[in-house]
């Protein structure tokens, strides 16, 4: 059951207004705009400066439960992309020509690979060098994602960073396709039978559709960024704004693509390594190698990067391989169809774990905002009288563990329903389940895996152990 949210009168006027976008955006800004101001400026302990607090606690927590309710809502909202079009267009919120040279993105790259790239080389950074610890590495990061975002925009047409480069828009776009929102056409002969198609040309109330889709069309939430230019240009009010059901992406016909799945599998690989780091085992190690002999430890950290990325890719290849002798001589579909669909189906896994993983963050340390809010320098400063406010946990470690349990478990059944759906797709429904099994067995143990992650002691976010 769909409910098209723009049937109430008071949220479409707020969604076409060219007003609506800036005035959410700009608070995300200001915080941006502290965290590296405070990083920079102020004390190096990641437990009472508000940048590491902000961003890898809350903000990195939070976009995993705002894609679970909302979908795409962060590229929305999403202070790079703000700052970067406010300057290309030299405008807030009005409709502007812009100075962008608007160059075309080379073929080639027309794809989710340097998304995918751009992910690696971060989390090559952001775990090798412990970023999450430092204030004033998570400024300088945080202010060279807004410096190549500004680069792109300025350079190439509309959307490019968001559409082809952002890792964060690119994770997003994966998650989103289980999330219960979208922006969908009501009617595909409309927009087929439309003259001037204003979602992707533009017109006097907005933007073409920035990321390069064809919103008549789209059947995925893969590159949307719920930017809504669509429903404000569109002449014929054939845009939708709907709830949904979840998964409803994924067990509907899907076909994927393949720099899509490479990605997805990417996502899933250093979602592990985030947990695996976080792990006593490689803090103990770490913490020591990281002082003692820093170069043997990047080159470790490195390797086993490409251990997590490797192993996955070859399991799913494995997976894939398995599934094609399953299906017999005679099936339609090829070994690089059957990786790519049937990587779709651990988005769940990957996702889940994901929120299973930060929510502890959450719960153990997500409360020292409150008192960082009054000194986000960590000056001594007491702004608003909740500096000596001392955090507690939320949920405690009894009810967190069963909190953990279910969504690791919703993760396993959410994807092996959509490698059902896949599974009766490529055998054209035929009864038999016999490519279930090979997934089924790399289900589990994904899910052992993430299970006994999860319930290893862990190391905080806030608290250093570099000495």
């Amino acid at each position: 059951m769909n409910i098209d949210l723009l049937k109430n009168i008071f949220f479409k006027k707020i969604i076409k207004s060219r007003l609506f976008q800036f005035m959410v955006q700009l608070p995300l800004v200001v915080i941006f705009l502290l965290v590296i101001v405070a990083g920079i400026q102020g004390i190096p302990d990641p437990g009472l400066n508000i940048a590491t607090i902000a961003t890898w606690t809350v903000w990195w927590v939070g976009i995993v439960f705002l894609i679970f309710f909302l979908g795409a809502a962060w590229c929305l909202i999403c202070p790079w992309a703000a700052l970067a079009d406010w300057i290309e267009r030299l405008s807030f919120w009005k409709k502007t020509d812009g100075i962008s040279f608007e160059k075309k993105w080379p073929k080639f790259l027309r794809n989710r690979h340097p998304a995918t790239i751009f992910f690696i080389v971060v989390t090559w950074f952001e775990l090798g060098i412990f970023i999450t610890y430092s204030p004033f590495y998570t400024a300088y990061v945080a202010f060279g994602m807004l410096f190549i975002t500004v680069l792109i925009t300025l350079v190439y047409e509309k959307k490019t960073f968001c559409r082809y480069f952002c890792f964060v828009g690119g994770i997003v776009g994966m998650y989103s396709n289980l999330s219960p929102v979208e922006i969908r056409s009501k009617s595909e002969d409309v927009c087929k039978n439309c003259k001037t198609k204003d979602c992707i040309t533009g017109n006097e109330k907005g933007y073409g559709c920035p990321i390069f889709e064809y919103p008549g069309g789209m059947n995925m939430n893969s590159n949307c960024i719920l930017c809504t230019e669509c429903i404000k240009t569109c002449p014929h009010d054939n845009m939708t704004f709907r709830l949904r059901p979840f998964l409803t992406d994924l067990v509907s016909g899907f076909k994927g693509r393949f720099d899509e799945s490479l990605l997805i599998l990417t996502l899933l690989s250093l979602t592990l390594l985030h947990g695996f780091t976080m792990l006593p085992i490689w803090t103990t190690y770490a913490g020591k190698a990281f002082n003692e002999d820093y170069y043997s430890y990047m080159l470790n950290f490195t390797l086993a990067e490409l251990f997590f990325c490797a192993v996955v890719i070859l399991i799913h290849l494995l997976l894939s391989i398995l599934i094609k002798f399953s299906l017999g001589k005679n099936s339609n579909y090829d070994l690089k169809s059957i990786f790519t669909r049937f990587s779709y189906a651990f988005l769940p896994i990957a996702f889940f774990y994901h929120l299973s993983h930060n929510i502890h963050h959450l719960d153990m340390e997500g409360l020292k905002i409150v008192p960082v809010l009054s000194d986000p320098f960590g000056y001594g400063w007491n702004l608003f009288g909740t500096r000596e406010w001392q955090p507690f946990s939320i949920i405690g470690m009894d009810s967190m563990s069963a909190v953990q349990t279910f969504l690791l478990l919703l993760g396993f059944l959410s994807a092996t329903y959509i490698a059902y759906t896949t599974t009766r797709l490529i055998t054209e429904n035929k009864k038999s389940l016999l490519p279930m099994i090979p997934f089924i067995l790399v289900a589990i143990f994904y899910g052992f895996v993430t299970f006994t992650f999860n319930f290893q002691p862990m190391v905080m976010r806030t608290v250093s152990f570099l000495g």
